[in-house]
């Protein structure tokens, strides 16, 4: 009878170890009435509770007792997140991890798209202003002459040469602009006496919606440290680099000292403003690879998980799209021990209801 015993002992071992069941200690009768309150689990093993001390019989190591915040009186949120559950942590706990917390808050929100670029060197540009001028002058002639066999080629010819300064990058607006001037564009080839400069900046294509002309731009250049130069977006290419999933941005700023010479490497910040959002400390968000998490502390120490949607992210704020509201208090250090903390318990939590199901 005792050999039988000790081989389903270590059945019932084997078995726990694989997770198909649930290993507990029987109560023991003369037990202390307060002792089937308490339940000991191993921090290895969550599958291995007990409801008095000891040791893990699958890897020895020594059980722990489950914080009273773990048993019956578990906080529970309004949205659940699979694999995580919420906790409870004294005042003294979240001090000794280091837990900070920080508003959710609707306001202004803006951000620098940082990148690099150079001073416009683009001779393709301007033999193409200059056909597009020459196409305009032929039109007007022939307005003037009112013989219609020279004014349709004419007028495809306009058509034709502002279709390619389109490709090359230009808007309708500066090529309506352009139809005034007395020649093309000599800033495309050597700096002019105006101090006016074009600069081409780089934005890859997962930026680029956030991109508009009008918005303004820092530029500098290593040659010239401390100094900074303010322009305006004029134009965004239509068509991006097949190489490099990028479009060029074209700047047009004043360089009075005549600093910038043709070709010249430059960094640039377009400073985008995108309006009122709801935004959180960049640190609060967690990305689990297919979705994204933080932790909302609630009253009596409670720490909350959230699924959420993000959206745009800035310098050291992401903004929340769905999951959280303003004014909800968000943890912003100390969320990776949070997090652990929280898998645990929902491991343990499954594992308990698990043994439930097998009628442990």
């Amino acid at each position: 009878m005792n050999r039988r015993r000790r081989m389903l002992a270590v059945v019932l071992v084997a078995l726990a170890g694989l997770g198909v069941v649930t290993l507990r200690h029987a109560p023991h009768r003369g037990a202390a009435a307060h002792a089937t309150h308490d339940l000991y689990y191993c921090p290895m093993h969550p599958s291995y509770t007990s409801d008095k001390p000891g040791t893990c019989p699958i890897c020895s190591m020594t059980l722990v007792k489950r914080e009273p915040d773990q048993k019956g009186s578990d906080p529970k949120g309004s949205d659940p997140v699979t694999g995580y559950a919420p906790i409870r942590l004294t005042e003294g706990k979240q001090q000794l991890i280091g837990v900070k917390t920080a508003l959710a808050q609707r306001g202004p929100m803006t951000k620098t798209i940082r990148t690099v670029g150079t001073v416009a060197y683009d001779p393709a540009l301007y033999q193409a202003e200059a056909e597009y001028l020459q196409a305009v002058r032929a039109l007007a002639r022939a307005r003037e002459t009112a013989a219609p066999e020279t004014a349709a080629p004419a007028r495809a010819l306009v058509e034709s040469t502002r279709l390619r300064l389109q490709v090359l990058g230009l808007t309708p607006a500066l090529m309506d602009e352009m139809a005034g001037w007395d020649g093309p564009d000599r800033r495309l080839l050597v700096a002019d006496l105006t101090g006016r400069v074009w600069v081409y900046a780089t934005v890859y294509e997962s930026e680029l919606p956030l991109v508009a002309v009008g918005q303004a731009v820092t530029i500098e250049v290593p040659s010239a440290p401390g100094k900074a130069f303010e322009g305006r977006i004029r134009a965004v290419d239509p068509i991006l680099d097949a190489m490099t999933r990028s479009a060029r941005v074209r700047v047009e700023l004043t360089d009075p000292d005549g600093l910038l010479k043709p070709a010249m490497f430059v960094n640039a910040e377009i400073h985008v403003v995108l309006g009122d959002r709801l935004t959180v400390l960049a640190s609060a968000v967690m990305a689990t690879g297919t979705r994204h998490l933080l932790f909302v502390a609630k009253d009596d120490g409670v720490l909350e998980p959230r699924e959420v949607t993000v959206g745009v992210r800035a310098d050291d704020a992401v903004e929340i799209v769905h999951g959280v509201e303003a004014g909800e208090r968000v943890v912003v250090s100390g969320n990776f021990l949070i997090d652990s903390e929280s898998r645990l318990k929902a491991a343990l939590e499954g594992s308990a209801h698990e043994g439930h199901r097998h009628g442990s």
